[in-house]
Parts: C-alpha cells; structure tokens; sequence
C-alpha cells in the first residue's frame, strides 16, 4: 500500500489544499522514502530471519506498519510523513525479503510458479485499494484504514506453520516433518523431507555470503538477480506508478482521480496473467514478452509527448497518454512486475535466499530512488516526453540481458535445478 499512496497523495501535498504544503522536489523525496527504508528492512531481516525465523518477522511487521500508517494519519507536519514512509519502507523491505523465499519453500513443485507471482499480485492489489479507498475518504482517513489492514495480520499469521527448511536449520526435523504434512496434507511426507535435507546437505556446504562473489554458480545467480531488478526498475513502472494521477490531472477527457482509479484496476487485474500460465509457459519465455510488449508504449507516449511539446494540438487525442500508460502496465504488469522475485526466490540455495532477496532489495531501492528522482528532474524541467524515451532505452537494453542470460527454472525441481548448476561449477573446476 505504501507504494501506491503517493499517486493520490504527491498532487494533495503540493497543490497547497493540505494541512502543509510540499515543493515539488520534496514530494519526490517523500515518495523515495519508501525506496530507501525498503533497502534498511532489507539488511534488518538478513540479521534477523535465522535466529527469529520468517513467521516471527512477518508477524513482528505488522505492528510497525500500522504505526507508520498511523503518523501518516495523524502527522502534523511534514517531518512525520517523512519518518511514516521510511518506516512503512523498511517493513515492506523486510516482507519482501521474508515472504517470497518463505512461499517458495512452502509450495509444492506444481504451484511454485503460482506461489511465487501471487505474492507480487497481492502486492498489486493493495496498491490498487489505497487508490480506490483515495475516492472516497481523506488522506487521513486513508491511513487509519490501511493501519486497521496492517493489524489485521496477526489474525492470520499465528496459523500459518513455518517453513520446513527453516525448521531443518535448526535441527528440528520433527518441526519440518509436522509443517510438510499441514502443508501437503497426507502423513507420508517422508519422500519429500528427505530430499529438502539432501537439498540443503548440497546447497549449504560452505555457503557464505562471500561465496556469492567467489562461487561461480553464485555468481550466475546474482548475475541474474541484477538483470532482472535492473531492467523491472530502469523501465519506470515505479515512478509512473507514484505520478500516474499528476499525469492524469493534464487530459482533458476524464477525471485524475477516475483515471488514476481505472489505471489501478488495470493494474491489479493485469498482475493477474502470470500467475495463472506461469507453471504451464516458461519463466523465460513470459519475462521477454512482457518486457518486449512494453517497450512499444514507453517509446510511443514518449513520441506523443515529444509532438505535443511542439505545441501542436493534440486535443482530440489527449486520450492516448492514458492508453499508452495502460498498455504499459498491461505488459509490464504480465510478467515483469510478478515474476522476477519469484525466479530470485528460486535460484538461490535456501540458506542464503534471504541473502540475495536483500541484495535484491537494497539494489530496487536504490534504484527506484533514482528512478524517482530522475523522473521528477526531467519531467518538469525537460518535458514528459524525456523520461519515458529513457525508460524505453533502458527496457531494450535489458530485454537483451533477459534473452541472453536469465535461465528457465520452470522445468526442475528446486534441488534439482541446484544439483544441476553445482555439477556443471564441479565441471568447470
């Protein structure tokens, strides 16, 4: 929710209708917040997951996100705004540093797929409902909703058994065995828990986080992990997400906030597509879609804004940036926005999956951060059309990366996927 809150919340704070008034570059700080706090969670949780493990975290999360909401609420000035988002940053950094690696363990073989795009669906979802609740009720109002949300968690959680690989860890077999059979639903799971134990025999012998960089089978992982990260955040989707109704608010055809809420629900509703053919199509193949289809509307609303700079007049098309910003997020949204976590979660041995969804984390924030930033910089001081032809260059670019070095893990198994690449890095010694 914390990332969809400043669609709604950048024109309110900056148009002068609010308790305080933000400049234009402030706003573009507060938005990034968010971005930076994401990066903090993410390094709190790599200190945190082994001794507490991913249950203890996601339910600890809860209350702090609720408090962020609260300042957002309540703040009367700016400066607790900008402590809400940093602090609402870095619980959603140490959620999506727990949550996906923890579905990843937990899902059976043939809905790993879908496990793991779900998350970054619900993620969507949210987003969307700050939007939808923004027509509706105040900015104020909108955060007491979203803390009662927050809280609502430790509703749910509490029944949830923890993952088996962490329970492995720490010598519990008898813990992993009871979670495998709440999870599968049978009493023979013997098949399975012996093959997580060979998995975590082979994928945690000797791994460090040094081995990252001296392994090489690690290093393909991360190699994968920046392509991914790097080409889903240079595309722009975060910070058209955080301006979207800023944009909106220049047609003339329809209403920001009715534009802003329909964009939300494209949205939400697009995230939708992956997990349900993931586990039939390749990871792969799905990511190059995606990321192909988008290129030709972030090249194409920057051709529009780039004529409409001219002065020339555009009155009877204004419609088309909305339908260029659909699209985008369409095929953005297919597989771009949903899968990369999920194949993260997969590469990577369970012993230090929490590791790399930090470096993963840490790089989207700091990314995202100069996203934003840019985004605001060139919008206003160049024309609309700057950021969007930069956004499209940097999708291409990354869409190469995508072809030539992102693998396919839909077709094996978690350890066999990871027995395969130690035996090719045995190979190649």
């Amino acid at each position: 929710m914390h990332y969809g809150w400043p669609s709604n919340a950048v024109p309110l704070l900056t148009n002068g209708t609010y308790r305080f008034t933000l400049t234009k570059t402030e706003a573009s700080w507060l938005v990034s917040m968010t971005f930076i706090g994401d990066a903090i969670g993410s390094l709190l949780a790599v200190a945190s997951v082994k001794p507490l493990g991913r249950k203890r975290l996601i339910l600890l999360s809860s209350p702090t996100l609720a408090i962020s909401w609260l300042l957002l609420a309540l703040g009367p000035s700016q400066a607790y705004f900008f402590v809400g988002r940093l602090l609402g940053g870095t619980v959603d950094g140490m959620v999506f540093s727990i949550v996906p690696p923890y579905l990843n363990e937990i899902a059976d073989v043939e809905i790993r797929g879908f496990m793991g795009a779900i998350n970054m669906c619900s993620f969507a979802f949210g987003m969307a409902a700050i939007n939808w609740l923004a027509l509706f009720s105040t900015l104020d109002t909108v955060g007491y909703l979203a803390a009662g949300g927050a809280l609502s968690v430790l509703l749910m959680v509490p029944f949830l058994p923890e993952s088996p690989q962490y329970s492995l860890w720490t010598n519990d077999v008898a813990g992993a065995r009871s979670s495998l059979r709440k999870l599968r639903g049978k009493t023979d799971v013997e098949e399975e828990l012996n093959e997580i134990v060979a998995g975590i025999s082979v994928d945690g012998r000797g791994n460090k986080l040094v081995d990252i960089l001296f392994r090489k089978r690690l290093r393909r992982c991360l190699l994968v992990l920046f392509v991914l990260n790097w080409t889903t955040n240079l595309s722009g989707a975060g910070a058209i997400q955080a301006y979207s109704k800023t944009m909106f608010d220049k047609g003339n055809f329809m209403s920001a906030s009715s534009a802003n809420a329909v964009y939300y629900a494209v949205f939400c509703v697009s995230s939708m597509f992956s997990p349900l053919v993931v586990d039939r199509f390749g990871r792969k193949q799905l990511l190059v879609a995606s990321a192909g289809l988008a290129i030709v509307p972030l090249l194409g609303n920057g051709v529009f804004l780039l004529v409409k700079s001219w002065q020339v007049d555009t009155s009877r098309v204004d419609f088309l940036e909305f339908v260029f910003i659909l699209l985008f997020t369409v095929t953005h949204s297919m597989a771009l926005y949903t899968l990369p976590v999920a194949i993260v979660a997969e590469i990577f041995p369970s012993d230090l999956k929490t590791v790399a969804m930090c470096i993963l984390n840490v790089s989207f924030g700091v990314i995202s951060t100069g996203v934003v930033l840019l985004f605001n910089w060139t919008y206003y001081s160049y024309g609309g059309y700057v950021p969007f032809f930069i956004f499209g260059g940097c999708l291409t670019v990354g869409l190469v990366f995508i072809i030539l070095i992102v693998p396919d893990t839909g077709k094996n198994r978690l350890q066999e996927q990871h027995s395969q690449w130690n035996d090719e890095e045995s190979v190649s010694r």
